[in-house]
């Protein structure tokens, strides 16, 4: 579950209040496949509201999709977003991030 100063914070930086949350789980998968409705279960939350950030990472080419499963492409950002989740851990929540 993502926390209320983590959706806060995620909101203001990224435009979306799920966007990093989505980010470190999609930086954890570690063979870096995944479906939208995984990274959903991880952070309790509906599949919709995946989605859009799904698209954004899509469209910068972070992530690549074929049928229902997406990959994380290989690229500096995932290890940004690893770095940024231990500087800043009040992004995330706890119980997805550990």
């Amino acid at each position: 579950m993502v926390n209320d100063s983590g959706k806060t914070l995620s909101k203001a930086i990224f435009g979306n209040a799920y966007f990093f949350a989505a980010a470190i789980v999609i930086a954890k998968f570690n063979d870096g496949s995944f479906t939208q409705r995984t990274v959903a279960r991880r952070l309790s939350i509906p599949d919709n509201l995946v989605a859009p950030t799904l698209k954004r990472l899509s469209v910068a080419e972070l992530i690549k999709q074929s049928g229902e499963t997406w990959r994380r492409v290989q690229n500096p950002f995932w290890q940004i977003v690893e770095d940024l989740n231990l500087q800043m851990p009040e992004l995330g929540g706890d119980e997805i991030l550990g």
